[in-house]
């Protein structure tokens, strides 16, 4: 595998400025171009080991981004619709990637908010999955789990068809009471933290105060030794010196 100075990278397209960055031809800048090649190499690499159902996804994911780019959909989708999208081949961790039946939870002007679904989830107990049998929708053939946990606005673009709807309302009234639940712990525990920063903020003015007003006192010490008596000053500043 070939070392990608990522930083470095970027900081050679950062030298172009804001505006030639997003015209200027990634291969007339030498050092991206060379970096480009190695993370060709790299990849390549990485996906002959990849097996082939891996393999397969990234490919389709990888022609679907360049089919769909300048692209722009605007369908409308309904809250409750099963739709399949496109999750992406080259996501982190427990992300959800690949081909995914998903639930919309709301209509964008050109993205929708989904809630992510897989039947691997479905009966295992996790705290933000939410388990829909396969009875409660059209258009799944099993049981599945609602993953409430990875709800994010994605591109329309990663839309490939609509397969179903969810007949169960209260499968959506929990989907959105989850989600209005977490936004609202969320914003207590940030104001708690707000709450702590201000005390703490407070507390370092307050000993700032103090620390002004202990440097006002020493310094009419000093004044008041070195007016009455000057040699007890020079110990005092000989004993203050080796205290710093």
């Amino acid at each position: 595998m070939f070392p990608i100075d990522k930083r470095n990278v970027k900081r050679e397209v950062d030298r172009l400025g804001d505006h030639r960055k997003k015209i200027e031809k990634g291969f007339t800048v030498a050092y991206v171009a060379e970096s480009y090649k190695k993370t060709i190499w790299n990849l390549m690499d990485t996906l002959q080991d990849a097996d082939a159902y891996s393999m397969a996804q990234w490919l389709i994911h990888v022609d679907r981004w360049i089919d769909d780019r300048g692209k722009e959909i605007k369908a409308k989708y309904k809250r409750g619709e099963i739709i399949n999208v496109e999750l992406g081949a080259m996501n982190f961790g427990y992300e959800a990637s690949y081909e995914h039946p998903a639930i919309v939870m709301a209509n964008g002007y050109n993205r929708i908010l989904i809630a992510p679904c897989s039947s691997k989830s479905f009966g295992k107990g996790h705290r933000d999955v939410i388990d829909m049998p396969r009875a409660d929708a059209t258009g799944l053939t099993e049981n599945t789990g609602v993953g409430v946990g990875w709800t994010r606005w994605i591109s329309k673009n990663r839309i490939l068809d609509r397969i179903g709807v969810v007949k169960n309302i209260a499968i959506l009234d929990r989907i959105d009471e989850y989600l209005m639940n977490e936004l609202f712990y969320n914003k207590v525990l940030a104001a708690h933290y707000d709450n702590h920063i201000y005390d703490l903020e407070k507390k370092q003015r307050n000993l700032e105060a103090e620390l002004e007003e202990m440097k006002s006192i020493i310094e009419s010490i000093e004044e008041l030794l070195l007016r009455h008596s000057p040699e007890l000053y020079e110990q005092y500043r000989e004993i203050a010196s080796t205290k710093n």
